[in-house]
């Protein structure tokens, strides 16, 4: 239902255009003076206003040069009078007005100024075309994004279904959000306003990982989502959770729903590092132009696919990945020997010295270095351990014991 917002500080004229705009299937709010006016705007965002000219504190004219300077602007501006001269009504269509209405207003001019204005005030609030950007034409990720501009476009609302943060980070810097605002959601540590929500009309609002929200941010989101359709954002949760699974933990029924019908899974970590050395190029350009960089580097022949499964973080980040690739570059090549430094590959003096060992020396002094490497580079749990080094956990406890390694620090991180 679109909303009106009569000002007029004729209490007869207000009530007469309400009566009739109230019959005509229209929600309509009054003021009588600009102080009200202004109240009514923030808390109403009327899809139209009904301005007179003449007012006892601020005039019309004064008030529409406010409201067509602000950011964002008003919604459409239709002004009356019953004593306006012509360069009156000039100078408020040049300000800014869609039309000028004589009192006594006739309903035959009145209803089709309210109807192109309401007409004028959704094309403005849409949202933007959802657009896809560099890395959404790797064709691992361009079915996935296609359902999900789809379901933005469609809904305002997408749920993306993905557990790794590196396609996490992927998808969300393949979708293209334009230049509008951004509202992390779980960012928000505090209740959510109507005022910050204000200041991100028209744009996209976020969760990168619903699983972790505190109560707070879960109240947030649902508060946010309830309102995206009023202030004409789109909201984008990425979450590790089904959404069979949201019900049994709190959240309500109809947002579960919600979340089901707009949901986009997408492909499975080791699925997606197959095709690093396909989606890097991608993003060694993107970062390349972010930094005006003339030269986007070649892999080597070998690529990255190649590398020992277990020397790829859990936690892959791409585009760090690429900065640390383009600072790496020698002649608009990544040497191999800069990956392998990269990734915390032994070094080429340290393999030749477990050459030089009795092979099962070597092969025990190579375990102690792989499982050394494998819980240094970040505090895993140890089920994470297990599967990269492809053992059971009872094994690599085992393992981990007979190399004389500590257990303390994979058993807190468990």
């Amino acid at each position: 239902m679109a909303k009106v917002l009569i000002v007029d500080d004729e209490v007869g004229i207000r009530e007469l255009l309400r009566e009739i705009l109230e019959d005509e299937g229209y929600a309509v709010e009054t003021a009588e003076n600009g102080l009200q006016a202004n109240e009514r705007l923030e808390a109403e965002r009327p899809d139209v206003i009904l301005l007179d000219i003449w007012m006892p504190d601020v005039d019309g004219i004064t008030l529409l040069r406010q409201w067509m300077g602000r950011q964002p602007p008003a919604p459409p501006v239709i002004m009356m009078s019953g004593h306006a001269t012509i360069d009156t009504a000039v100078e408020a269509t040049r300000i800014g007005a869609i039309d000028f209405l004589e009192k006594p207003i006739s309903m035959q001019k009145l209803l089709p100024a309210i109807k192109e204005a309401v007409a004028r005030s959704r094309q403005a609030k849409a949202p933007s075309e959802v657009a896809i950007g560099r890395l959404g034409e790797h064709p691992l990720l361009a079915p996935v994004l296609d359902r999900a501009k789809n379901h933005l476009q469609r809904q305002g609302l997408l749920y993306f279904q993905v557990s790794d943060s590196f396609l996490v980070q992927a998808l969300a810097h393949a979708l293209s959000l334009g230049d509008g605002p951004r509202l992390d959601l779980g960012a928000e540590t505090q209740p959510l306003s109507l005022d910050k929500l204000q200041r991100a009309r028209g744009g996209h609002w976020y969760v990168y990982e619903l699983q972790n929200l505190t109560r707070l941010q879960q109240k947030n989101l649902c508060f946010a989502i309830e309102r995206r359709g009023e202030y004409s954002a789109r909201v984008i949760v990425f979450s590790a959770v089904k959404t069979e699974v949201l019900e049994q933990d709190g959240w309500p029924e109809t947002l579960v729903a919600d979340f089901a019908q707009c949901r986009v899974e997408v492909p499975q970590r080791d699925e997606a590092l197959r095709a690093l050395d396909t989606l890097m190029p991608l993003a060694l350009a993107e970062v390349a132009q972010r930094r005006g960089d003339a030269v986007v580097p070649q892999l080597p022949p070998s690529g990255l696919t190649r590398m020992p499964k277990g020397m790829l973080p859990a936690e892959l980040d791409l585009f760090g990945l690429a900065e640390a690739l383009l600072d790496a570059q020698e002649d608009g090549v990544v040497p191999q020997a800069a990956i392998e430094r990269i990734f915390g590959l032994p070094d080429q003096p340290t393999l030749e010295r477990l050459l030089t060992l009795p092979l099962r020396e070597a092969r025990e002094a190579f375990e102690r270095m792989y499982f050394e490497r494998l819980l240094e580079r970040e505090a895993l749990p140890m089920s994470r351990v297990a599967e990269l080094a492809g053992l059971e956990r009872t094994h690599l406890y085992r393992k981990i014991k007979q190399l004389g390694l500590s257990l303390k620090r994979i058993q807190d991180a468990d």
